[in-house]
């Protein structure tokens, strides 16, 4: 996620330009596609990723999540999986 939000700054603002590659295994020391990824999966990857968990509850808190499109249906992670 190419992202400007930090809202432990105060910057409200956000961006998101990435392309999605698509989740990979490594078989017999290869990646091998496996399944695309979704907007969702990259946004709370990258907030756990950045250890911007909490930072992100507070927005949340005061802003409310964010909805995604029709394929976060397809998501492996969601709201729960950041306090794993």
């Amino acid at each position: 996620m190419r992202s400007c939000l930090r809202p432990d700054l105060s910057n409200y603002r956000t961006i998101d330009c990435a392309f999605s590659d698509g989740i990979a295994k490594v078989v017999n020391g290869e990646f091998v596609y496996y399944i695309p990824d979704t907007v969702q999966d990259q946004y709370l990857a990258s907030i756990k990723a950045y250890g911007l968990v909490d930072v992100y509850k507070k927005y949340w808190a005061e802003y409310g999540k964010p909805t995604f499109t029709p394929d976060s249906e397809l998501a492996r992670f969601d709201y729960a999986w950041l306090d794993k």
